[in-house]
């Protein structure tokens, strides 16, 4: 569809009576009309002057006087007066509030143009009738009308919904963008209706997406101007009435221009309603239309569809369901809509094409996402037992092996057997984004869920490593920064969950699609990402760690050199970047009498349980102790190590006590 000429001025209006003509000579051009009647005055006191002979008298003074007063003051009005206004123009009146039938008022004054920039606008509220007739009248006699209102359903409008609703609870700002649109779209066919076979002003309305900080409602050279208060509507602050001359005029009027600019006019967006299991929105959004068929472009479809692919749209009431598929950039319709759009818009898009295919078509894509309220692990069960190359699991406390039970775990054990690699990401318990995940979803059980995964999957590595299965099949990492979503992927099919806030993961919305989807290659690159950077299970080990009256359960990476088969001394190391938080922050550090220890800190491992271990100072790299261990590090972990190393040497003359077991609960507890 291409873009719609501007409709061109209507043919003259009909003759006009003298006194209509005066009428508008003296409203639009005071000083044309002043000086004409000034002239005509001085010109007939002359002439009658010099008809008097130019003798004394009172009367030939008196005219020859007069004469002279009006030459003056033509002089003034011509040479003082314009130095006058331009003085005024730089002052600037304040107004306590925005009084919009003073405004309308102004507006029948107008004869050039009228802008309007508002979030939303009240100006319908009282005299909804009287506001369009004003408008209309303004417009009939030749002005111009430029609207801007804030596109509804975007981060602006939701910014500024959030400042309104701190002092007015229940604010809809979207519904009253959408009734301004309503108003003003019968003003537009109130001008057309009655100017019909008259020349009159244009009306258009645009709709911004930008946070405009200020409202401006002008007339001609002035303007009602206000900044916008963070927590109350504009029309309830001060007003500042400018004019274009004026320095803050002058920087409104410009930045009313380049909003302007940027903004998309009305008849350019089509009005969809996106239909999500959240919540259904609608949208004006940019779009071209070609062969018949619809293409939308827009950042906000681009979020939502990333948000949920499954998403659908429709048409306002209509009941067709569309479902949106993406253009590739190489695809060779990309650049035919990429043309048809800057000619429709004079600018390059900034969002993907999206074309927009009935549920119904046959054409559609088969492969679409199939949808699950929730983690559908009776589905996972089956699909892992028929299972022939990898399993993946990428979740933060993954209920998977909690709900699945035995019957999981004997699945998966068999699958191990037939060959199948097993890969599990969950993340590293004890941690911060741990702490604050558990504390978002409100479950003060999520590191002990966390726990028991990695018990069970210990479990799982040491029986099938009794029954022949290599140790590589079965590898499992932690990672410490929140994923964008959750993965179950069997061979070529993947489940896909986006983390969402304040709930858990395995309690949303679930889609299984191909993995040669577009979708299921966004899974596929999320869970390698995080498989680069986490931290393999094996060698890591919990430990209670006691600092002074404080205990602590977290996992750590602990190794021994005797895991190395050269050392015979069986020394035990550690490299924790939080143990070093945590010293730092208690201000740790050798006494008097430590033997270079750090005093007061304790940890229990959970492999020698009753032993406690104090810490030594960070071993030199470069020592022959410090490259040992850093080379057993390596072999272990698989990377070198990125915090100190230091020692666990045993204390001497401990005598295990009761809470010191690693499965006690005061154990498991945490400051």
């Amino acid at each position: 569809m291409q873009q719609q000429p501007e409709p061109p001025r209507l043919p003259a209006r009909r003759r006009r009576r003298p006194a209509a003509r005066l009428r508008e000579l003296w409203t639009r051009r005071p000083n044309v009309f002043a000086f004409l009647l000034l002239g005509s005055l001085v010109l007939a006191l002359a002439v009658t002057s010099w008809s008097t002979g130019f003798h004394s008298g009172f009367w030939p003074n008196f005219l020859l006087n007069s004469a002279g007063d009006l030459i003056g003051g033509m002089i003034v009005l011509f040479l003082i007066e314009p130095i006058v206004r331009q003085a005024a123009a730089q002052q600037i009146r304040q107004h306590p509030r925005l009084d919009y039938g003073w405004f309308l008022r102004r507006v029948g004054e107008a004869r050039k143009q009228i802008r309007i920039l508002d979030t939303f606008s009240g100006m319908f509220g009282n005299d909804h009738d009287g506001a369009i007739r004003a408008l209309r009248d303004a417009a009939i006699q030749g002005a111009d009308i430029r609207v801007l209102l804030m596109s509804p359903n975007t981060d602006a409008s939701a910014l500024r919904e959030f400042q309104l609703r701190q002092t007015m609870p229940g604010l809809w700002i979207n519904d009253r963008i959408q009734a301004n649109i309503a108003d003003f779209r019968l003003l537009e066919a109130a001008i057309l209706a009655v100017g019909n076979g008259l020349p009159h002003g244009r009306f258009e309305l645009r709709l911004y997406t930008v946070a405009a900080p200020f409202t401006l409602y002008g007339w001609d050279d002035r303007a009602l101007f206000a900044f916008l208060p963070p927590h109350a509507l504009s029309n309830q602050s001060t007003q500042l009435e400018i004019t274009d001359q004026s320095q803050l005029g002058r920087e409104a009027l410009d930045q009313f221009e380049a909003i302007w600019a940027d903004a998309a006019p009305i008849p350019q967006l089509l009005p969809v309603l996106v239909v999500d299991e959240q919540a259904n929105r609608d949208l004006l959004v940019r779009f071209v239309h070609i062969d018949n068929a619809t293409y939308l472009i827009s950042k906000r479809i681009d979020a939502a569809i990333h948000a949920n692919p499954a998403l659908r749209i429709r048409f306002g009431d209509q009941s067709t369901v569309f479902q949106p598929e993406a253009i590739a950039s190489d695809d060779p319709v990309a650049r035919v809509l990429d043309r048809e759009f800057y000619a429709k818009y004079a600018r390059r898009p900034d969002a993907g094409f999206h074309l927009l295919r009935p549920e119904a078509d046959v054409s559609t894509p088969t492969d679409r996402p199939r949808e699950y309220d929730s983690l559908p692990t009776r589905t996972l069960v089956d699909l892992i037992g028929e299972s022939q190359e990898v399993i993946r699991i990428l979740d933060t406390s993954s209920t998977l092996i909690a709900e699945g039970g035995a019957p999981l775990i004997r699945t998966m054990e068999q699958a191990l057997a037939r060959g199948v690699k097993v890969q599990v990401l969950l993340l590293a318990p004890t941690t911060q984004v741990a702490q604050d995940r558990a504390a978002e979803i409100q479950d003060p059980a999520f590191d002990t869920r966390i726990e028991e995964n990695i018990r069970e999957l210990r479990r799982l590595a040491r029986k099938t490593a009794m029954d022949g299965v290599a140790a590589d099949r079965l590898e499992v990492r932690l990672y410490d920064r929140l994923p964008e979503c959750s993965v179950h992927q069997v061979d070529d099919r993947i489940m896909v969950a986006f983390l969402p806030y304040q709930r858990r993961t395995s309690r949303v919305k679930h889609l299984e699609i191909g993995n040669d989807a577009s979708l299921g290659q966004f899974a596929q690159l999320q869970f390698e990402s995080k498989w680069q950077v986490a931290r393999p299970l094996d060698g890591m080990r919990y430990a209670n760690l006691h600092n002074g009256a404080e205990l602590r359960r977290l996992l750590l990476r602990i190794w021994d050199t005797e895991a190395a088969g050269e050392d015979a001394t069986g020394a035990r190391y550690l490299a924790s970047t939080r143990i070093e938080g945590i010293l730092t922050a208690s201000g740790r550090g050798p006494g008097p009498g430590e033997d270079a220890h750090v005093p007061q800190v304790r940890l229990e491992v959970e492999d020698r349980p009753g032993q406690q271990y104090c810490l030594s100072e960070p071993i030199f790299a470069d020592s022959p102790e410090g490259i040992l261990a850093a080379e057993v590090f390596a072999v272990v972990f698989g990377v070198a190590p990125d915090a100190p190393i230091r020692r666990l040497d045993p204390v001497s003359g401990h005598v295990p006590g009761p809470g010191t077991a690693p499965d006690d609960a005061e154990a498991r507890s945490r400051a």
